[in-house]
């Protein structure tokens, strides 16, 4: 659905006219690039919903913890598609999962 663009020649005439293509693909883009930064705001910092009282922080484990699963990963040999079996991957994919991302 095109939008409609306001133009006022500063003389008191406003007239309408439809958005061009590249207008739209450009406030596509644009809103696309903010919903991405707001996801990425939320997974990281999270918001607070008043709807439900909750915060909606994505809950990764600290970085310290996930270190630490990384380190017993590599130690234990796990490479390649053996990685997906480790734990740093399973937790976070579980976190990915439990909270997917808007498409």
């Amino acid at each position: 659905m095109a939008l409609k663009h306001i133009i006022d020649d500063g003389k008191g005439n406003i007239t309408y006219r439809d958005e061009t293509d590249s207008e739209k693909s450009a406030r596509e883009a644009k809103v696309a690039a903010q919903e991405a930064k707001r996801y990425q705001k939320n997974r990281t910092v999270g918001s607070f919903d008043e709807s439900t009282g909750k915060n909606t922080k994505t809950t990764y484990g600290n970085l310290s913890e996930q270190l630490d699963m990384l380190y017993r990963d590599v130690a234990a040999g796990k490479f390649g598609d053996d990685a997906k079996t480790g734990e740093w991957y399973v937790h976070v994919k579980k976190t990915k999962d439990d909270n997917p991302k808007p498409s």
